[in-house]
């Protein structure tokens, strides 16, 4: 456990990820996250670099008498402002236990949150919300260049290479070499991660390009792509053949996302979820990073 913060007759226990005495937050957020929405799987295996990375995880919870009461998860990162490197925080999976709703518990325990991720340095936290309203009473703004689109492009085959997770250590150095930017720091094992809604994952390469696609039913998400827009492209194509309904992810202004768009190969719509919210310190809101889907907690 890394520390306990008392607020008033609540107490805000924090521990990193991968501690066995977290393991009641945890439950708490796969009956919420995973079990109510009939998903399968445990959620270090879905966001390893979340809640099996000590490094960069951490699990909040908020107590009454020793009762929890309401938890989140913390995903710590460094991102590139301007010519600076910034500590940023994603924070998710803020649920409250069944029992206790209504009663602002949520809302209480991201006040707390927020004060120490300020206190340990955190400049930045972003979270995607469906709730804004709710939110924005807590002071954060919707600020997302995200974009979702259709392939609408030729299907066509390239000779791409494909790999299903988990990647060997080689492609995943491979990959990360080839991220679009600006991009957060993103640990190796990432890689393997099984974003919502998929079921698998595959990376389709070429020279000079990757794809991270994942599949759910017979439709294709391909969350994230990176290398020479030209190659990307190609790819995408060749993912077309085995999903005709494939779905993007792109951002404005980032030159993969410019040139399906131009090239009239993916119709794309804005898909502002990311609210950010400053912790400390003085930043242009106008100027926070994208956080690509695949990096997303």
């Amino acid at each position: 456990m890394e520390k306990n913060l008392q607020f008033a007759d609540e107490e805000l226990i924090a521990f990193r990820a991968g501690e066995r005495v977290g393991a009641s937050l945890v439950t708490l957020m796969e009956a919420e996250f995973v079990a109510a929405k009939e998903r399968t799987g445990r959620l270090v295996r879905l966001y390893p670099d979340l809640f099996a990375s000590p490094r960069f995880g951490r699990l909040f919870g908020l107590a009454t008498r020793g009762a929890l009461h309401a938890t989140c998860a913390v995903r710590l990162f460094s991102m590139k402002v301007g010519a600076q490197q910034r500590m940023g925080a994603m924070i998710g999976f803020v649920v409250t236990d069944p029992r206790h709703r209504g009663q602002g518990l949520g809302m209480r325990l991201m006040r707390a949150v927020e004060s120490s991720l300020a206190e340990d340095g955190v400049e930045l936290g972003v979270l995607w919300a469906r709730r804004v309203d709710l939110y924005r009473t807590l002071g954060w703004q919707l600020s997302d260049a995200s974009l979702l689109g259709r392939w609408k492009g030729p299907a066509k085959s390239v000779g791409a290479s494909w790999t299903r997770a988990p990647l060997p250590d080689a492609l995943r150095r491979r990959l990360n070499r080839l991220r679009p930017a600006p991009a957060v720091a993103r640990p190796l094992h990432v890689y393997d991660k099984r974003p919502y809604p998929a079921d698998r994952l595959s990376v389709a390469t070429v020279p000079g390009a990757y794809a991270l696609i994942g599949e759910s039913g017979g439709t294709g998400y391909a969350f994230e792509t990176g290398g020479s827009p030209e190659g990307a492209a190609r790819l995408l194509g060749e993912a077309s053949r085995r999903w005709p309904d494939l779905r993007v992810n792109g951002c404005k202004g980032e030159a993969i996302s410019r040139h399906l768009e131009r090239e009239g190969l993916v119709a794309f719509e804005a898909n502002p979820l990311a609210m950010w919210k400053v912790l400390r310190g003085g930043l242009d809101l106008r100027r926070v990073p994208w956080v690509p889907y695949f990096d997303r907690v």
